[in-house]
């Protein structure tokens, strides 16, 4: 018996959709035996992976290939020692992205360059990685990051002034870095700035008078620097509300 080809074409798309769920199902059991935790779009026709986060040292570079597929993903975190820049590759095609979180991981400056593209990030946390000042230029133009967390990092003054223009930033995490007073000078502009942790770091008396124009600054960690008790209150009489961490 001769089928129409339109029946044909709708038996043909039923499969390819089967086959399609199939292959969605395995990849959820799969990330889910690594330990991974996984949320669905289940508003959506074929419930694409939206938030993905591998937090163990079983995660490997082979365990992130499927990454590529994952266009949909608004919410990636993966902390692994195994994980290298060849794993996270694929991250360039994540373009809805918007919270994206590798800390722990071992990569570099070439993880960074796969970040640029990713216009709609708008947290990003690069702490305990090997991240420096030139990676941070790949940051520059996320100008939708509301928060940047780049604690026990080797990220410096230089590394600061490529943050300068990201007039969102909400939250900064700097504890454990090589910035210096010279480096406070590029928050300056950063006027939407609520939470700032500048903690073991060689920041001075000097270098928190900069920071006297971020009147939306709430909450500021000094601990274990050597700025005076007399130079918190110099800057809390220009930002009465902050609080300070020492």
């Amino acid at each position: 018996m001769r089928r129409h080809p339109f029946a044909l074409l709708m038996v043909c798309l039923f499969l390819g959709a089967v086959a399609s769920s199939q292959a969605q199902v395995k990849l959820v059991a799969d990330f889910k035996k690594l330990g991974g935790v996984v949320k669905l779009d289940r508003k959506a026709a074929n419930m694409p992976i939206i938030e993905l986060t591998l937090s163990n040292d079983s995660v490997t570079d082979k365990s992130l290939a499927p990454l590529k597929d994952l266009t949909s993903l608004q919410k990636l975190g993966i902390s692994s020692s195994k994980v290298t820049d060849a794993g996270l590759a694929p991250l360039k095609s994540l373009t809805k992205l918007q919270e994206l979180d590798l800390h722990g991981t071992p990569i570099t400056d070439a993880t960074a360059d796969q970040i640029k593209g990713l216009s709609n990030l708008r947290s990003l946390n690069l702490s305990n990685t090997k991240i420096t000042d030139a990676g941070l230029t790949n940051v520059k133009d996320l100008s939708k990051l509301q928060s940047v967390i780049l604690l026990n990092t080797s990220v410096g003054d230089k590394g600061l002034a490529h943050l300068s223009g990201l007039t969102a930033l909400q939250q900064l995490q700097l504890s454990r870095t090589k910035i210096t007073d010279k480096g406070l000078a590029e928050l300056k502009g950063l006027t939407a700035l609520q939470t700032l942790d500048l903690g073991s770091t060689d920041v001075t008396d000097a270098g928190l008078a900069q920071l006297k124009g971020l009147k939306s600054l709430k909450n500021l960690d000094l601990s274990s620097t050597t700025v005076t008790d007399a130079a918190i209150k110099d800057l809390q009489k220009a930002l009465p509300k902050v609080e300070v961490a020492k």
